[in-house]
């Protein structure tokens, strides 16, 4: 049986984080069938998703902001449900969805390039920007705004299943190696 994040499991969280415990905490989730292929049986595989499915969150965004059509981020999210539908935990391990964008993600969000490959997201420009370019930065590339959309579209859909929290939105060198390359 799938759990929530019971207090007992945040209470040990809290005395981790506090000092107050300093034994390790052991995080536990395991699949009880094999996902994939239950998913695919029930028809939530999609083509677009030939990524993978741990990158299928970013190449959803990416295809939402470049089609204007966010059935990609409503399939990607149905996959999802289902899979914490089929996990159970152990442990102090509790329901849990990364909304995983690659790391440096920031960088996509100031330029609008993301590029998923394989088993990563890239966000290299292919010409670097100038400083002053990057200097003079105001506002945000509308791809942020379709971030934005698939978040609370990802929290409408998994609301009450799983904690929700995002990758690595990168630091100050990620996201200017990204822009400069």
């Amino acid at each position: 049986m799938n759990r929530p994040v019971m207090p007992e499991i945040v209470s040990q969280y809290d005395a981790f984080w506090n000092g107050s415990n300093q034994n390790a905490l052991l995080y536990a989730g395991y699949e009880t069938a094999d996902i994939r292929k239950a998913a695919d049986e029930k028809g939530l595989i999609k083509p677009w998703m030939d990524i993978g499915l741990h990158w299928g969150f970013a190449k959803a965004v990416g295809l939402a902001h470049t089609t204007g059509d966010f059935s990609y981020v409503r399939d990607i999210l149905d996959f999802h449900a289902f899979r914490l539908s089929l996990t159970e935990y152990a442990g102090v391990g509790y329901p849990a969805f990364v909304a995983d964008l690659g790391a440096g993600s920031l960088a996509a969000m100031l330029s609008g390039y993301a590029y998923p490959d394989g088993n990563t997201v890239w966000f290299e420009l292919d010409e670097p920007w100038e400083y002053e370019r990057i200097l003079s930065l105001t506002d945000f590339h509308p791809y942020a705004d379709t971030v934005m959309e698939a978040m609370r579209m990802t929290a409408d859909r998994l609301n009450g299943m799983a904690v929700i929290s995002v990758n690595d939105f990168g630091g100050l060198a990620d996201i200017l190696s990204s822009l400069r390359r």
